[in-house]
Protein backbone atom coordinates (compact mmCIF):
# COMPACT_ATOMS: atom_id res chain seq x y z
CA UNK A 1 0.00 0.00 0.00
CA UNK A 2 1.46 3.08 -0.86
CA UNK A 3 2.42 5.90 1.65
CA UNK A 4 1.14 8.91 1.84
CA UNK A 5 4.19 11.29 1.19
CA UNK A 6 4.75 14.02 3.69
CA UNK A 7 6.71 17.68 1.81
CA UNK A 8 9.42 15.95 4.09
CA UNK A 9 9.12 12.59 1.41
CA UNK A 10 8.18 15.03 -1.69
CA UNK A 11 11.31 17.37 -1.03
CA UNK A 12 13.96 14.21 0.01
CA UNK A 13 12.44 12.84 -3.85
CA UNK A 14 13.03 16.07 -5.53
CA UNK A 15 16.54 16.32 -4.29
CA UNK A 16 17.64 12.74 -5.79
CA UNK A 17 15.73 13.90 -8.73
CA UNK A 18 18.26 16.87 -9.24
CA UNK A 19 21.39 15.10 -8.86
CA UNK A 20 20.40 11.56 -9.61
CA UNK A 21 21.88 10.20 -6.64
CA UNK A 22 22.45 10.71 -2.86
CA UNK A 23 24.31 9.33 -0.32
CA UNK A 24 23.43 9.27 3.55
CA UNK A 25 25.26 11.95 4.77
CA UNK A 26 23.78 14.81 2.56
CA UNK A 27 20.14 13.35 3.68
CA UNK A 28 21.60 13.71 7.34
CA UNK A 29 22.35 17.54 7.04
CA UNK A 30 19.62 18.05 4.83
CA UNK A 31 16.79 16.49 5.57
CA UNK A 32 17.44 14.37 8.93
CA UNK A 33 19.40 17.11 11.40
CA UNK A 34 22.93 15.25 10.88
CA UNK A 35 20.69 12.14 12.24
CA UNK A 36 21.91 8.72 10.95
CA UNK A 37 19.21 6.52 12.38
CA UNK A 38 17.14 9.32 11.42
CA UNK A 39 18.57 8.97 7.48
CA UNK A 40 17.82 5.13 7.73
CA UNK A 41 14.27 5.18 8.70
CA UNK A 42 13.69 7.93 6.12
CA UNK A 43 15.03 5.67 3.05
CA UNK A 44 13.08 2.99 4.37
CA UNK A 45 9.84 4.82 4.44
CA UNK A 46 10.99 5.84 1.16
CA UNK A 47 11.85 2.21 0.24
CA UNK A 48 8.97 1.98 -3.16
CA UNK A 49 10.26 5.61 -4.33
CA UNK A 50 14.56 5.05 -3.21
CA UNK A 51 16.60 1.96 -4.10
CA UNK A 52 20.05 1.68 -2.94
CA UNK A 53 23.10 0.95 -5.01
CA UNK A 54 27.15 0.24 -3.88
CA UNK A 55 29.02 3.42 -3.48
CA UNK A 56 32.30 2.16 -2.53
CA UNK A 57 33.04 -0.64 -0.33
CA UNK A 58 30.06 -1.05 2.13
CA UNK A 59 28.94 2.55 1.63
CA UNK A 60 26.04 2.81 -0.49
CA UNK A 61 24.40 5.55 -2.93
CA UNK A 62 20.27 6.12 -3.27
CA UNK A 63 18.82 6.82 -6.92
CA UNK A 64 15.20 6.69 -7.61
CA UNK A 65 13.34 3.48 -8.75
CA UNK A 66 11.20 3.71 -12.13
CA UNK A 67 8.24 4.44 -9.81
CA UNK A 68 9.84 7.24 -8.08
CA UNK A 69 10.82 8.63 -11.86
CA UNK A 70 7.24 8.51 -12.84
CA UNK A 71 6.07 10.26 -9.78
CA UNK A 72 8.18 13.22 -10.27
CA UNK A 73 8.23 13.59 -14.45
CA UNK A 74 11.42 12.71 -14.76
CA UNK A 75 12.46 10.19 -17.46
CA UNK A 76 12.52 6.24 -16.39
CA UNK A 77 15.73 6.08 -17.57
CA UNK A 78 17.09 8.00 -14.71
CA UNK A 79 16.16 5.32 -12.26
CA UNK A 80 19.53 2.60 -13.22
CA UNK A 81 22.34 2.04 -11.42
CA UNK A 82 25.43 4.27 -13.06
CA UNK A 83 28.05 3.06 -14.99
CA UNK A 84 31.72 3.39 -13.58
CA UNK A 85 32.23 6.70 -15.14
CA UNK A 86 28.72 8.33 -14.54
CA UNK A 87 29.12 7.10 -10.82
CA UNK A 88 32.08 9.02 -9.79
CA UNK A 89 30.93 12.15 -11.88
CA UNK A 90 27.32 12.34 -10.79
CA UNK A 91 29.18 11.88 -6.81
CA UNK A 92 31.29 14.85 -7.71
CA UNK A 93 28.38 16.66 -8.94
CA UNK A 94 26.11 16.07 -5.59
CA UNK A 95 29.10 16.49 -3.34
CA UNK A 96 30.37 20.01 -5.37
CA UNK A 97 26.45 21.27 -5.08
CA UNK A 98 25.64 19.47 -1.53
CA UNK A 99 28.32 18.33 0.40
CA UNK A 100 30.58 21.76 1.10
CA UNK A 101 29.89 24.91 2.95
CA UNK A 102 28.30 26.53 0.29
CA UNK A 103 25.03 24.98 -0.97
CA UNK A 104 24.74 25.23 -5.10
CA UNK A 105 21.25 24.65 -7.16
CA UNK A 106 22.19 22.22 -10.30
CA UNK A 107 19.75 22.79 -13.40
CA UNK A 108 18.00 19.88 -15.27
CA UNK A 109 17.11 20.34 -18.84
CA UNK A 110 13.75 21.39 -18.52
CA UNK A 111 14.77 24.20 -15.97
CA UNK A 112 17.75 25.36 -18.14
CA UNK A 113 15.35 25.66 -20.77
CA UNK A 114 12.89 27.83 -18.93
CA UNK A 115 15.32 30.38 -17.27
CA UNK A 116 17.82 30.97 -20.36
CA UNK A 117 15.77 29.55 -23.38
CA UNK A 118 17.82 31.89 -26.05
CA UNK A 119 20.61 29.10 -24.75
CA UNK A 120 19.32 26.08 -24.60
CA UNK A 121 18.82 25.24 -27.63
CA UNK A 122 22.27 26.06 -28.97
CA UNK A 123 23.95 24.90 -26.02
CA UNK A 124 21.92 21.28 -24.81
CA UNK A 125 21.89 18.34 -25.98
CA UNK A 126 18.54 15.96 -24.97
CA UNK A 127 20.00 14.88 -21.65
CA UNK A 128 18.23 15.50 -19.04
CA UNK A 129 20.86 16.05 -16.25
CA UNK A 130 23.10 18.95 -16.85
CA UNK A 131 26.33 20.05 -15.01
CA UNK A 132 24.97 23.64 -14.68
CA UNK A 133 24.44 25.72 -11.68
CA UNK A 134 24.54 29.70 -10.62
CA UNK A 135 27.76 30.59 -9.28
CA UNK A 136 28.68 33.88 -6.93
CA UNK A 137 31.79 35.28 -5.73
CA UNK A 138 29.76 37.86 -3.75
CA UNK A 139 30.03 40.57 -6.20
CA UNK A 140 28.87 38.81 -9.63
CA UNK A 141 26.61 35.99 -10.49
CA UNK A 142 27.84 33.48 -13.33
CA UNK A 143 26.54 31.01 -15.11
CA UNK A 144 28.75 27.89 -14.08
CA UNK A 145 30.11 24.35 -15.52
CA UNK A 146 31.24 21.73 -13.34
CA UNK A 147 33.87 19.33 -14.31
CA UNK A 148 34.48 16.21 -12.45
CA UNK A 149 37.83 14.43 -12.25
CA UNK A 150 37.86 11.06 -13.44
CA UNK A 151 41.32 10.55 -13.05
CA UNK A 152 43.01 12.38 -15.60
CA UNK A 153 46.22 14.42 -16.20
CA UNK A 154 46.07 18.19 -15.05
CA UNK A 155 46.94 19.04 -18.40
CA UNK A 156 43.86 16.51 -19.85
CA UNK A 157 41.57 18.21 -17.28
CA UNK A 158 42.37 21.53 -18.13
CA UNK A 159 42.17 20.71 -21.93
CA UNK A 160 38.69 19.95 -21.09
CA UNK A 161 38.16 23.61 -19.60
CA UNK A 162 39.18 24.96 -22.46
CA UNK A 163 36.51 23.11 -24.88
CA UNK A 164 33.71 23.63 -22.79
CA UNK A 165 35.20 27.57 -22.88
CA UNK A 166 35.14 28.15 -26.09
CA UNK A 167 31.53 25.99 -26.74
CA UNK A 168 29.97 27.84 -24.40
CA UNK A 169 31.46 31.39 -24.53
CA UNK A 170 30.35 31.64 -28.22
CA UNK A 171 27.17 32.41 -26.21
CA UNK A 172 28.14 33.56 -22.71
CA UNK A 173 29.85 36.13 -22.51
CA UNK A 174 33.23 35.80 -20.96
CA UNK A 175 32.81 37.16 -18.10
CA UNK A 176 29.26 35.66 -16.66
CA UNK A 177 30.84 32.32 -17.43
CA UNK A 178 32.39 30.24 -14.59
CA UNK A 179 34.32 26.92 -14.62
CA UNK A 180 34.53 24.33 -11.74
CA UNK A 181 36.71 21.73 -11.62
CA UNK A 182 36.18 19.18 -8.56
CA UNK A 183 38.99 16.78 -7.75
CA UNK A 184 40.18 14.28 -5.21
CA UNK A 185 43.25 16.04 -3.53
CA UNK A 186 44.93 18.93 -2.50
CA UNK A 187 47.69 18.11 -4.27
CA UNK A 188 45.70 17.72 -8.01
CA UNK A 189 44.03 20.99 -7.19
CA UNK A 190 47.50 22.55 -6.92
CA UNK A 191 49.24 20.94 -9.92
CA UNK A 192 46.56 22.03 -11.93
CA UNK A 193 47.08 25.83 -10.36
CA UNK A 194 50.31 25.24 -11.49
CA UNK A 195 49.64 24.09 -14.87
CA UNK A 196 47.16 27.25 -14.94
CA UNK A 197 50.92 29.73 -14.43
CA UNK A 198 51.84 28.90 -17.92
CA UNK A 199 48.36 29.65 -19.51
CA UNK A 200 45.79 31.20 -17.50
CA UNK A 201 42.02 30.17 -18.50
CA UNK A 202 39.67 32.72 -19.96
CA UNK A 203 36.90 32.25 -17.65
CA UNK A 204 36.44 32.45 -13.70
CA UNK A 205 37.53 29.69 -12.07
CA UNK A 206 36.75 27.48 -9.17
CA UNK A 207 38.90 24.17 -8.01
CA UNK A 208 37.01 22.01 -5.41
CA UNK A 209 38.49 18.81 -3.15
CA UNK A 210 35.93 16.25 -2.94
CA UNK A 211 38.53 13.38 -0.73
CA UNK A 212 35.94 10.80 -1.92
CA UNK A 213 36.17 11.31 -4.94
CA UNK A 214 39.42 9.28 -5.15
CA UNK A 215 37.84 5.94 -4.45
CA UNK A 216 35.38 6.16 -6.42
CA UNK A 217 38.28 7.01 -9.49
CA UNK A 218 40.57 4.21 -8.15
CA UNK A 219 38.16 1.61 -7.98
Amino acid sequence: MAIELTERDRAVLDHIRRYRITVSRTLQEQFCDRSENAAKKLVARLRDYVASETLVGNSVYYRLTPLGARLLGAPEEIAQPLGVQALPRAFGVLAFCCNGQTQRWRYTRPEFGEDFPELAEEMLKNDYYLDFYMDSDGMTVRLGHILVDLGGSCEQILKKCRGRIRRYQRTIPAELFAIAIVVPSDEKRQGIKDALKQRPLRAWLRIEVVPELGQLIAN
